[in-house]
């Protein structure tokens, strides 16, 4: 029999995509924690978080919020490059950097990547960090 996702777990998810953290999401979905410390709670949250009916109704909800707002990656990014003008019209290189690096996030190309090379002996590794 298939199982199927608790209110509980349903409100989890819902705090998720509104953009609290695990351990207010954990919470917020009326979770019982007691005594429990901090740290614990956030354990059982990314316990939860990594639940695969938690996980597919997060991307449910994430989708439905998207097409919502009508949010793209093309819609996003040419707000982060009207970010960038305004903010080399202002000469904020602070601002300049962070509309960059939004880009690179959405993009994919935020990874550090460390190569390490080893020509003696044919070896290549590539290693994202």
């Amino acid at each position: 029999m298939p199982r199927t996702i608790t209110a509980k777990q349903r409100a989890f998810a819902e705090a998720r995509v509104e953009g609290n953290n695990a351990l207010s999401s954990y919470k917020i979905a009326g979770y019982g924690v007691g005594a429990c410390s901090d740290r614990t709670i956030v354990r059982m949250a990314q316990k939860l978080e990594l639940n695969p009916l938690v996980v597919e109704e997060m991307s449910r909800l994430r989708e439905i919020h998207a097409e919502r707002h009508e949010i793209t990656i093309d819609s996003l990014l040419a707000e982060l490059d009207e970010a960038r003008k305004l903010a080399i019209e202002r000469r904020d290189p602070g601002a300049m950097v962070r509309s960059t690096m939004g880009k690179a996030k959405i993009t994919g190309h935020d990874k550090k990547v460390l190569e390490i090379r080893r020509a003696e002996i044919g070896l290549n590794i590539v290693r994202a960090c």
